[in-house]
């Protein structure tokens, strides 16, 4: 049998082990992970605290990986498969703090705040919420989005963003519904089934599953949008200011390169991914080994997030794409070297998205097989998608 990252997760039956989320079982197994994450957090501002650091850091693992396999957040509520995405959150949220607080503990200096607060424990918080590192001093080189909206009054910013949150929802859902047309009784079913169809030519197939592809790319980009203009929202809402809440993404869908999209597309998990994959890549091999590390770190954090549904999970679709992505990124790199030019113009867009949708194709299939594009985020008869479909299915039907 190969060898695959499987091999390295202990055999854990999900279904058996976790819990329900309750207030004991939160106490229990997700409020110590939360407290060593923060407490690590206060300790990576504080100079001359290596050794806690190092001290806390088995102990926040181990933390960390029973609030990610004990805890079923979902467990008894209606319609439980179709919402069961939301323990692969809890696994994302758990890897990424995972990954975090290995980075702190072996941080040399202490991070600073560009404009720091009277009490190092709210710098703290707003360091363990900050995953782009902006107004910190470990942010170097984040590209940032232009700012569209009125920073300078608070009132005009959050209408502003509400329209925006209101607006990426429907579009996500809108996307998100056409992608499970499908399939209704595949890609849209609560368990899951494969976005190939058997009955078409092999190149219809092809094109068909590259168009659910880059379908299924745009509903995650306007999801994470979505999410991102309500948590702006609550931010600015509770006291932070609009600054703090710079877009998200940079349109993506202009890009002329691989390195160019990756650029535009969220920086959420950038520092992560470079500093825990990137960097002890590029001490091995150069450039290339960072490109690559990063973007292998990136396909195990996808790789660990679907395999909290519960589902199993694919190492090969879901590290795979992005390991690709890394690879089309060198070839960019090669590219320049010979030419003289980098990957730009039309050649560029075209070269663009057949890369990442078509090695999509990887991924969304293993979305698929697992009934993640069946989740359901609207309750019955309040889908937008759905209401707008019948309206206009009526509206073809009348005379």
């Amino acid at each position: 049998m190969p060898f695959t990252l499987a091999h390295l997760i202990p055999e854990i039956n999900l279904d058996k082990s976790r819990q329900p989320l309750t207030l004991d079982s939160f106490a229990r197994e997700l409020l110590p992970s939360l407290l060593c994450y923060y407490a690590t957090a206060v300790l990576v501002i504080t100079p001359r605290t290596f050794a806690t650091r190092l001290a806390l850091l088995p102990i926040t693992l181990w933390a960390t990986f029973r609030a990610a396999t004990l805890v079923d957040v979902v467990a008894g509520w209606p319609d439980y498969e179709r919402l069961v995405y939301l323990n692969q959150g809890l696994l994302l949220m758990s890897v990424s703090i995972a990954i975090r607080v290995c980075i702190w503990t072996f941080q040399q200096e202490p991070y600073r705040r560009d404009k720091p607060s009277s009490s190092k424990y709210v710098d703290a918080l707003d360091l363990v919420i900050n995953l782009r590192g902006i107004g910190w001093s470990w942010s170097t080189g984040l590209k940032l989005p232009v700012e569209t909206r009125n920073t300078l009054s608070k009132p005009a910013f959050l209408l502003s963003t509400t329209k925006s949150f209101l607006f990426y929802l429907l579009a996500f859902d809108i996307c998100h519904y056409v992608v499970q047309s499908f399939g209704p009784q595949t890609i849209a079913s609560a368990r899951g089934g494969s976005i190939y169809d058997p009955s078409l030519h092999p190149f219809m197939s092809l094109l068909r599953n590259f168009i659910i592809s880059g379908l299924s790319g745009s509903t995650v980009h306007l999801s994470i949008t979505a999410a991102y203009h309500f948590f702006t929202i609550i931010g600015v809402l509770l006291g932070q200011s609009p600054t703090a809440w710079p877009p998200l993404f940079f349109n993506p869908y202009i890009a002329t390169s691989i390195l160019d999209f990756w650029g535009r597309w969220h920086q959420l998990f950038r520092h992560n991914f470079i500093e825990f994959g990137g960097k002890p890549m590029m001490y091995l091999i150069g450039r290339a080994g960072m490109i690559l590390g990063a973007f292998f770190i990136s396909g195990v954090l996808h790789y660990l997030g679907l395999w909290g549904m519960a589902r199993g999970s694919d190492f090969t679709a879901a590290a795979g794409y992005f390991m690709m992505q890394g690879v089309g990124a060198i070839l960019e790199l090669i590219f320049r070297s010979v030419v003289g030019t980098r990957v730009k113009g039309l050649f560029g867009w075209i070269w663009t998205y057949v890369w990442t949708v078509g090695w999509g194709i990887l991924i969304t299939e293993a979305w698929s097989l697992r009934g993640l594009m069946g989740s359901r985020f609207f309750p019955d008869g309040q889908r937008p998608a759905v209401i707008i479909a019948e309206q206009l299915s009526g509206l073809w039907r009348s005379p």
